[in-house]
């Protein structure tokens, strides 16, 4: 008789239809810990969640951390949307904390159980393993002769399979992959949430911190999606992005977001085609009163990237001197010293910002 009351008030409460007995009678009998089931199935329906294990709310817990809010001078007894009395407080908080654990304790046994982990999502049928476990860089060659560096402590797992035209590779750290054109099977990296697919190209995959991915890109091009297969709801996928050479992209699990901009140093290019891969021979940047568009236009065409200008009056700036031993942002420095100009990376583009000269 007593539990149908029970249900009948906890209805009411949620409904916000309790007066004020109403709500004392409702406390008091959650506070006995005899109807915690009750509010557990309630939650479940509410949440719809599937079925869990039962959830152990020690009392004394729930006690002891609404003991502490209650002493905090910034608590307001508001909080239940109805007064009482000081002494009379902490009953009633204690139970309305033993409804606020369940129901945290439900989200996040949902939240584990439906989002997988990476290890369980490498197959277990004819898988090959390979671990760096030296502290030096180690090169692998996969069956297609793509070139795997694995950097100390990384480690992969692949099992091609040719019977549906696919190359998978799953890593767990950081490696180099240069790997073998075969337009007519794509190779796809996994690592943590973060899948990379390409036809052949060059590009390191950083897994090293939890939660986060980072793919640079030094020949060709990738592209980087979240990994399906380690998300609950694939329903809300981040659109993919499009990488080519000097560039990058950082994966942050926690906000769920895809920064594509430049890498940290840009190595030197060379354009075959359609198809962009590292130059493999010096290229001279010597410059003898030649004007900024001349150098900005030698600049991309050897990086690949974007450079602009924030006005006209810069393309009529001269700068004379030999930087070819720096890399491109010290090379970028230096112009901008002789001219009075600055540069700042934005996104996968270059800004160089100044007066400009007549």
């Amino acid at each position: 008789m007593q539990q149908e009351i029970f249900k009948i008030l906890l209805d009411k409460y949620i409904a916000r239809t309790l007066d004020t007995d109403g709500i004392n009678e409702f406390f008091e009998l959650i506070n006995t810990g005899l109807y915690d089931h009750l509010v557990n199935d309630f939650l479940l329906v509410e949440l719809k969640a599937k079925r869990v294990s039962d959830v152990k709310l020690p009392v004394h817990v729930s006690h002891e951390i609404m003991r502490k809010i209650a002493e905090s001078d910034k608590f307001s007894n508001t909080t239940l949307q109805v007064s009482f009395k000081r002494n009379k407080l902490l009953p009633y908080l204690a139970a309305a904390c033993i409804l606020f654990i369940i129901a945290i304790s439900i989200f996040l046994f949902q939240n584990k159980q439906a989002t997988p982990s990476f290890a369980s999502i490498i197959p277990s049928d004819n898988i090959v393993n390979q671990k760096n476990n030296t502290n030096a860089n180690l090169n692998y060659y996969l069956p297609d002769s793509s070139l795997i560096t694995l950097q100390a402590g990384a480690s992969i797992h692949y099992n091609y399979d040719y019977k549906n035209k696919k190359r998978e590779v799953y890593l767990e750290g950081i490696a180099c992959f240069d790997v073998a054109k075969n337009k007519s099977m794509p190779f796809y990296v996994y690592c943590g949430s973060v899948t990379t697919r390409v036809l052949g190209t060059k590009f390191t995959v950083n897994g090293q911190t939890k939660g986060n991915v980072a793919v640079e890109v030094k020949s060709g091009k990738v592209q980087v999606y979240e990994n399906t297969k380690m998300l609950a709801d694939s329903s809300r996928l981040l659109p993919p992005v499009l990488l080519f050479p000097n560039q990058k992209v950082a994966y942050q699990e926690q906000v769920k977001q895809l920064n594509v901009t430049l890498v940290d140093a840009p190595t030197l290019v060379v354009k075959h085609n359609n198809y962009i891969s590292e130059s493999q021979e010096p290229v001279s940047f010597v410059f003898e009163k030649t004007k900024l568009r001349d150098i900005v236009k030698q600049l991309q065409q050897n990086y690949a990237i974007d450079i602009v200008l924030e006005n006209e009056g810069l393309n009529n700036c001269v700068f004379t001197g030999d930087v070819t031993e720096q890399d491109l942002y010290t090379k970028l420095k230096i112009i901008c010293l002789t001219i009075d100009a600055n540069f700042q990376t934005n996104g996968t583009k270059i800004l160089i910002t100044g007066v400009g000269c007549k």
